[in-house]
């Protein structure tokens, strides 16, 4: 967010810098994620191209119930860049939420195609298995995120989850 900032105070035209300022804003600081509509506006203002602004947008509508209006934004910001993978990343948690879970693994698999090496990728793609009730998958996919990182944040929680549902 700092550098964000910065970026944006250097050259108030940068449409880039407020796109990474607004999707920092509704990741990583709920107290400012109010901001993220606004800054991804800006973004957009400036360079109506742009796809993660939408993204973001997307995210922030899913988060606050406005479900339809993100899969609008999701559906702009993935036809604006169909190779961004957070859009697709995101897009599947607003799949997921409508119960739509299996479209959620499908948007995962792509964006873990985009970026393989991402660790929120991977270990989400173990989620959507998760509520698509596919355990085992889910399992194996926790799996080799840990074999990535091995304390990566929440996956053993996640891994727990499904060998409970699963009895074990």
């Amino acid at each position: 967010i700092v550098y964000f900032k910065q970026a944006t105070e250097l050259d108030p035209q940068y449409a880039e810098a407020y796109a990474g300022l607004a999707s920092a804003y509704v990741l990583v600081s709920v107290p400012r994620t109010y901001l993220a509509p606004e800054v991804a506006g800006k973004a957009l203002s400036l360079d109506p191209g742009l796809a993660l602004p939408h993204a973001t947008l997307g995210v922030y509508d899913s988060a606050v119930w406005k479900h339809q209006e993100a899969e609008t934004e999701f559906q702009k910001a993935l036809e604006l860049d169909p190779g961004l993978s957070t859009a697709h990343h995101w897009h599947a948690y607003n799949l997921v939420v409508t119960g739509k879970a299996r479209e959620a693994v499908e948007e995962m698999r792509i964006a873990l195609q985009l970026d393989p090496l991402s660790l929120p990728v991977n270990r989400d793609l173990g989620l959507m298995l998760y509520w698509a009730k596919d355990y085992d998958g889910a399992i194996a996919q926790f799996k080799k995120t840990l074999e990535m990182q091995p304390n990566f944040h929440h996956t053993h929680c996640y891994i727990g989850r499904a060998y409970e549902v699963q009895g074990k």
